[in-house]
């Protein structure tokens, strides 16, 4: 089996399909990806076959085969968003910062796992899972490509907070957090200084700053996603979200 380019002029790909006995071929066709499908009749006893095959040996006299050639580009997938937003935790009604991921070889994807709320697009090589969420829990979810001679996955975990009592906390702050969502970098703007406690949604302590100065910039360095942080001596509660 030969394929030339467009003008007949230079050779691309050149293979042999078949055993040892009399092969014919009787069709062709060609898919979006480029694979070949052969369909013909053997009489050889060794043609190649793969595992699982309908039929795996020669069933006596001739038969019927179908070949696929696999001539289409590797196939993978690479996150291209920020370092950990593959794993994030935000809260319940919040939207999630997006997960992107590019792609060679696929013509497809399929999501699983995803919460409710949250969904996944391929389109132009590219993945992209966004959404608001809108039920509490771990969710672990799979990226699968499609399209390829091989298959290719990625896979991730968004954490949903049921985060009741935090809007409400935060109106009564005499101190504030700007820009806010923040690529990592933002200015904590205070009255008089104080201790400040940087938590996850589950409240457990990341950081501690103790601020000498009214207003001092903080750097973090945090997959995306919801995060809190609460002044120590009033104990009053502020969101801060990553991207």
């Amino acid at each position: 089996m030969t394929k030339l380019n467009a003008g007949g002029t230079g050779l691309i790909y050149s293979t042999y399909i078949g055993g040892s006995g009399e092969d014919r071929g009787y069709g062709i066709a060609i898919d979006g990806s480029g694979n070949a499908y052969v369909t013909g009749e053997t009489w050889s006893t060794d043609y190649d076959v793969t595992a699982g095959a309908y039929q795996t040996t020669n069933g006596g006299y001739s038969d019927v085969f179908v070949t696929k050639l696999c001539l289409g580009l590797a196939i993978n997938i690479d996150l291209t968003s920020g370092l950990g937003s593959d794993s994030q935790t935000v809260c319940i009604n919040t939207p999630i910062t997006n997960i992107i991921y590019s792609t060679t070889g696929a013509t497809g994807a399929i999501f699983s796992g995803l919460p409710s709320g949250v969904s996944g697009s391929f389109a132009n090589d590219t993945v992209t899972i966004s959404g608001t969420t809108t039920a509490t829990g771990t969710f672990y979810y799979t990226v699968t490509l499609t399209g390829g001679c091989e298959t290719a996955t990625a896979t991730g975990v968004i954490a949903i907070n049921n985060c009741t009592g935090i809007d409400e906390l935060s109106t009564h702050a005499s101190w504030h957090i700007y820009p806010n969502p923040t690529m990592g970098r933002f200015t904590l703007r205070t009255e008089q200084g104080g201790v400040f406690e940087l938590m996850d949604l589950c409240g457990k302590v990341i950081q501690t700053y103790k601020l000498q100065n009214a207003t001092e910039q903080i750097q973090v360095d945090l997959p995306g996603g919801m995060y809190l942080i609460r002044e120590r001596e009033r104990g009053v509660t502020q969101k801060l979200i990553v991207q």
